[in-house]
């Protein structure tokens, strides 16, 4: 009975986005004996909460429980790679992948290789083209190499972006679907210096649309801002901004990777458009997981 009510009082605080208190109360009830799905509870709510070391221990307990916890072991390393503990992290993706049949390529010139035969599966028409077998598991992986390690490991990222909209399309996921096209019309734009990434943007803001979740819808915004930066278009970018700060907010993720990522590039933005002033003072408020405004503003100064 105590179980139970620890329980109702975490998913009430779930419901309302008060992650760390869901966090202890899903705690709570797993000192009273509650099953496994109320760890996996908490370990969500660690990681939403911003309590990333906490999130990937539980996410590993989790795997240790499985025949094959390959699932929990991406969380556990999507946690490690956004505590900035990428070498960690990518060691236990390389483990999941190898054990799927699918390493990593050894080095930037392999992986460049790989990414021209994906993309060139694209010029096969739709209804003949070869699809991957479905694996949820390898998505996930290829959705956090292709979102997270875009700047220590820009190759190998952008051919998980090219893997990661191949599987989505495939699959008809839409929300996955959405966020690789935004992530290849910032990639496309950063190469080109944004003569690039229209149709790309494009395409992510009506997948996303279609897929009615907000985190697609904030991650097409986040990379519609760069994209605007870097065409020197500011009321657009200020635009795209503040409509994915508005829905990370609403998600609940104003202490997250997210939340950082955003503000760091809006600053970019700022600074590009000659308002270094405004720029810092978005950068100012520093906790110590914030890695992504760290290393903006140390670049600034």
């Amino acid at each position: 009975l105590a179980a139970r009510a620890a329980i109702a009082a975490a998913d009430a605080a779930r419901a309302q986005l008060a992650w760390g208190l869901a966090a202890d109360w899903y705690g709570r009830a797993l000192e009273l004996g509650a099953s496994r799905d109320v760890r996996a509870a908490r370990a969500e709510c660690l990681f939403l909460g911003g309590k990333l070391a906490d999130a990937a221990t539980e996410f590993e307990t989790l795997a240790s429980s499985e025949p094959d916890g390959d699932r929990w072991r991406v969380r556990a390393a999507e946690s490690y790679i956004k505590l900035g503990e990428l070498k960690r992290g990518l060691s236990i993706i390389d483990g999941v992948l190898a054990r799927r049949g699918h390493p990593r390529a050894k080095g930037r010139a392999a992986s460049t290789v790989r990414a021209v035969r994906v993309a060139a599966r694209w010029l096969v028409p739709a209804p003949l083209r070869q699809r991957p077998a479905a694996d949820d598991v390898l998505a996930a992986a290829y959705r956090v190499i292709a979102s997270f390690l875009s700047t220590p490991y820009p190759i190998e990222s952008f051919e998980y972006v090219l893997r990661g909209i191949d599987r989505a399309e495939g699959a008809g996921d839409h929300a996955a679907h959405a966020m690789g096209m935004a992530m290849l019309a910032a990639y496309l734009a950063t190469g080109s210096l944004g003569r690039f990434g229209d149709r790309a943007i494009a395409s992510a803001q009506r997948l996303s649309l279609q897929s009615g979740a907000p985190y697609p819808r904030m991650v097409a915004a986040g990379c519609s801002g760069i994209v605007a930066t870097l065409r020197g278009n500011w009321s657009g970018m200020r635009l795209a901004h503040e409509e994915g700060s508005r829905i990370c907010v609403k998600l609940g993720l104003e202490r997250s990777w997210e939340a950082s990522f955003l503000r760091a590039y809006w600053a970019l933005g700022e600074y590009y458009a000659g308002e270094p002033t405004r720029a810092l003072a978005m950068l100012g408020e520093l906790d110590s997981d914030d890695l992504i405004t760290r290393g903006m503003l140390g670049s600034y100064r």
